[in-house]
Parts: structure tokens; C-alpha cells; sequence
């Protein structure tokens, strides 16, 4: 990841802090991760596109857990349970092509509606099936459907332990940086026969 650099003394770099960050919405009180950059000569603070994207999103996720309403991947689980592309999600539920982006990547917040519609769904595969024949779309979405590739075997547990350090921020997403060390067992675990591990 390239080095930014203070724009206040031209010197320092710049490093990302996370930071939970007290705020409200509709008498819900709570914390959302906010993220600002700190130079390492200076000590100046600021917050360039990147992390006001990111605490735009954090907030965003704090008003829809106060709203009630699903969480960006929720909205996303429910798409890819019934193999739609985004565009073909919005055409299907309403929004338009670009709706479904902008709900998964915290953008913006579904409307209660939308939400309601989602939910109903999720939990009744003929009311997806209903809303398909509504909407004309049974031709497009039925192959779409039976395309679901599901996986062949179960890989067994890693030996390893698996942890990740945040880097900086791009896009307002976090960029994390992937560790892995070997896992060492005090007790040997016994294999079964369906592949998987147990004490």
C-alpha cells in the first residue's frame, strides 16, 4: 500500500486509527468505529476521502441497527441465496440497477418497505417464486436459479491460527494485512470419518 503523506507539514506519514466513537439515532444511543489519520512527525490529525467514506458507512450501520432494518450483508446473503446479480436483484425487487450496490456497501439504507420485502423472501421461498411470476421474470430467473453451484467436499480445519492487522484505508474500506502462524495442539485430536477433527 503506498505511503500517504501529511498534507499539513509534508514530512510525516500518515497512519489510520480506528476509534469507537459515541453517537445517536432516534433516542438509540451506542458507538460506531470512526477512523481518522495521525502523522508520525507532526502529530497533526486528518481525514481525507477514504476515511470519510468509511465513517459515512459506520454511521450508516449504526442508523439501520437503530431503524431495525437488515444489515448490508444480510441484504447481500439474500441475494446470492437465490444466485441474482445485483442489476437483476433490482430489477426483481425494485431500485434499479444500482440499488443493490449501494445497500451492500452501506451507501445507502434500504426503505422499510424494501426491508419488509426481503425478510419475506427469505423466510418463504414461494413468495420469491410468487413475486417472480408477478413481475414476468420466471423465464430470466428460473435457469439463473438451478445454476446454484454447491460445494463438492468439505476442507478439513486449518493447523493454523489465522489473525489480521488494519493497514489503512482505501475506497472507505478497511485494508487489512493477513497473518498466519502454525497452530500447536496440547492434545491430539482424533480423526473422523466424515474428514472433520475432534477432541
Amino acid at each position: 500500500m503506498k505511503k500517504r503523506i501529511c498534507p499539513i507539514c509534508d514530512e510525516g506519514t500518515l497512519s489510520v486509527v480506528i476509534e469507537d466513537v459515541a453517537t445517536e439515532h432516534k433516542g438509540t444511543t451506542g458507538s460506531a468505529p470512526m477512523a481518522h489519520c495521525v502523522c508520525d512527525t507532526c502529530g497533526a490529525e486528518s481525514a481525507g476521502s477514504s476515511e470519510m467514506k468509511f465513517n459515512r458507512r459506520a454511521i450508516l450501520t449504526f442508523k439501520r441497527s437503530a431503524d431495525g432494518l437488515l444489515p448490508n450483508y444480510e441484504i447481500k446473503r439474500i441475494r446470492k441465496k437465490f444466485n441474482l446479480t445485483q442489476p437483476l436483484a433490482g430489477k426483481l425487487f425494485g431500485g434499479g440497477p444500482v440499488a443493490f450496490n449501494k445497500y451492500e456497501n452501506n451507501d445507502v439504507a434500504q426503505s422499510e418497505a424494501m426491508d419488509g420485502l426481503l425478510r419475506l423472501v427469505d423466510t418463504d421461498e414461494n413468495s420469491y417464486w410468487n413475486l417472480v411470476k408477478i413481475k414476468g421474470m420466471s423465464d430470466e430467473l428460473m435457469p439463473i436459479y438451478k445454476q446454484v453451484v454447491f460445494p463438492s467436499k468439505i476442507t478439513q480445519p486449518s493447523s493454523f491460527d489465522y489473525s489480521e492487522k488494519i493497514v489503512g484505508i482505501e475506497k472507505g474500506k478497511l485494508i487489512r494485512q493477513a497473518r498466519f502462524s502454525k497452530h500447536v495442539s496440547s492434545q491430539r485430536k482424533k480423526p473422523k470419518e466424515n474428514g472433520w477433527y475432534a477432541n
